[in-house]
């Protein structure tokens, strides 16, 4: 998120209630400056990495002789007279060759049809594998990153064979999200890479609104350059290394319908081909993803993460509420078209919409929620929903009646959680007790809780804090559903309008945390759970193992796994007290 105003400060946090106060938008921080590139990142051996190739090509050879031909009879000689003294034997010679030819052909078609079939294909290239670094087959060789083919014998590469990943389980209690996502890549944010928006549009392009309006005809090709450079296969290389099996795609409703009535975005302009493409990358890398909505027409939260900032929320009134239903059916229709529908197993439908306590806004809220999950649901799609920013109370309270009797397979309550930001926090002890409250609130709760945005920034001034920060928060958010980290990338900038410090904007770059070892890889051979169990210094206790019922209902059981909670805050204050940073 950004700051609200055009006076291009951070905007502080603002508490929204309750004991629990680390609800709020992302400010203005950042990430890095370069990446090197990795091709050669070591990829975890079960993800599948073989790719099949079928070569075009004639039948295989026929006989050397052409049987549908006879060599000329000679005028006069031998064979004529023997025809002429011979005409009954000749003609059933005749007819036997006939029928030897007739069954030449066919045999002939049928070997035509047995080398071009896709089974034959498929298993006459079984073993052809590649790892990266090409494949080299019948004299012909593919790199997985072009796509391209050259070959002696003039064949072409069919596309990479895709089998469909098996269904994502939110309720699942031995899988665990543990995602990243990729910000500043469909909707632009100015912060996370400050000084090439300012490059390309000048000090008033603050966010994706006013740099199409500033670059006119110029939008599309600058534009569609940073779509294709931004997001790159070394990048997914590394983040696969270090475990990570979901990718949050935050994306603009302009790439799925027409842009509303007066506003300037580039609709429909390339940003599905760019999903397909990273949607691909992520096929043989083991990944899943989830669509994020987080820009939605009229603007749900006035800040720049969704393409507008501005005072003036409309994406209340009815027109756009029509508008972000047409949205939604179109992601829908998108996904179930997609070849690579198998991976995408979730949509979120709102990012960080602001009703600000709004009675009316709220039940709009509720009724496009409502909507929007009865057709994810009949979709085989899981439906992320945000709280709100509801102030007053816990918001995990106000949305359980909502959450409670709808299929926990098919809902996850989201939050976004930044403790050691909204202002900078420099106390350790107090961002660690946050964390660990909000992971102990989802105990219990109806459906599934993922935490979809999170971060490392904090001001407690040591690498060794900003690791275990980190190391508590993956932890802790596996309680429930998982997480997604908050970004995939950001850049330094020499201007810090509406960018941070460069250890902050450090701090919310996982890239870059994992050149500095902030972050580490997981053993060889572990699932993305198993490495979080493994980690040190996790200040929660253990991570409980959650159940919930369909349709989603408080058990009994609620109240004894609330004594475990308990016993496990009391072993997070001893343990805090006993902290060797």
């Amino acid at each position: 998120m950004q700051p609200q105003s055009y006076n291009m400060q951070p905007r502080p946090h603002t508490p929204v209630g309750g004991s629990y106060d680390a609800y709020a938008p992302r400010g203005a921080p950042g990430t890095p400056g370069t990446f090197a590139s990795d091709a050669g990142a070591k990829r975890h051996s079960d993800v599948p990495s073989t790719y099949f190739f079928n070569k075009e090509g004639g039948p295989a050879a026929l006989a050397a002789s052409d049987t549908g031909a006879m060599a000329p009879v000679k005028a006069r000689g031998g064979p004529l007279g023997f025809v002429r003294r011979r005409p009954v034997l000749t003609g059933l010679l005749v007819l036997l060759l006939v029928a030897i030819g007739v069954g030449a052909g066919v045999g002939a078609s049928m070997a035509m049809k047995s080398s071009s079939s896709p089974a034959n294909a498929s298993a006459a290239n079984e073993g052809s594998k590649n790892s990266g670094a090409g494949t080299h087959t019948g004299g012909s060789t593919e790199s997985p990153s072009s796509g391209n083919t050259t070959s002696s014998t003039n064949t072409t590469a069919a596309a990479p064979a895709f089998t469909p990943f098996e269904q994502w389980s939110f309720t699942d209690p031995n899988k665990k999200m543990f995602g990243v996502s990729l910000g500043n890549w469909l909707v632009l944010e100015r912060w996370m890479n400050e000084d090439w928006m300012i490059q390309q549009g000048g000090d008033n392009a603050v966010d994706e609104w006013t740099l199409t309006q500033i670059l006119g005809n110029k939008a599309q090709d600058v534009l569609s350059a940073h779509w294709d450079s931004w997001v790159t296969e070394a990048e997914l290389d590394k983040l696969q290394a270090v475990g990570i099996n979901y990718i949050r795609i935050p994306v603009g409703y302009w790439a799925f319908i027409p842009a509303a009535n007066g506003e300037p975005y580039l609709a429909m302009a390339g940003q599905k081909e760019q999903m397909d493409k990273v949607l691909g990358w992520m096929s043989t890398r083991g990944m899943y993803a989830m669509i994020d909505l987080h820009g939605m027409p009229g603007s749900q939260n006035g800040d720049q993460s969704c393409g507008h900032t501005t005072d003036t929320i409309n994406w209340f009134s009815s027109y756009n509420q029509g508008l972000s239903d047409q949205t939604v059916d179109a992601v829908i229709a998108w996904i179930n078209q997609n070849k690579y529908k198998s991976l995408i197993s979730s949509v979120g439908v709102v990012n960080e919409p602001r009703p600000n306590g709004n009675s009316g806004r709220l039940a709009t809220l509720t009724s496009f929620y409502e909507r929007s999950y009865e057709k994810l649901k009949s979709n085989n799609l899981t439906m992320f929903f945000h709280h709100g920013f509801i102030t007053g109370g816990s918001p995990l309270d106000y949305w359980r009646d909502f959450a409670t009797g709808k299929d926990p397979n098919y809902l996850v309550y989201e939050d976004h959680p930044y403790p050691g930001y909204f202002p900078l926090n420099t106390d350790q002890d107090n961002m660690i007790s946050r964390v660990c409250q909000l992971a102990q609130n989802a105990v219990g709760f109806p459906i599934p809780m993922a935490i979809t945005e999170w971060s490392a920034v904090n001001g407690g001034g040591t690498f060794a804090f900003t690791k275990q920060y980190y190391n508590t928060q993956v932890s802790a958010w596996a309680w429930s559903a998982g997480s997604v980290f908050w970004s995939f990338k950001l850049m330094h900038s020499s201007t810090k309008v509406l960018a941070v410090a460069d250890y902050l904007q450090d701090q919310y770059s996982m890239l870059t945390m994992i050149d500095q070892g902030v972050i580490t890889a997981p053993a060889a051979g572990q699932s993305a759970f198993d490495g979080i169990k493994a980690l040190p210094n996790q200040q929660c206790g253990n991570i409980p193992t959650p159940r919930w019922t369909n349709p989603s209902r408080q058990t009994a059981g609620y109240q004894g796994r609330r004594r475990d909670v308990a016993a496990a805050d009391g072993l997070v204050r001893r343990t805090r007290s006993k902290r060797a940073l």
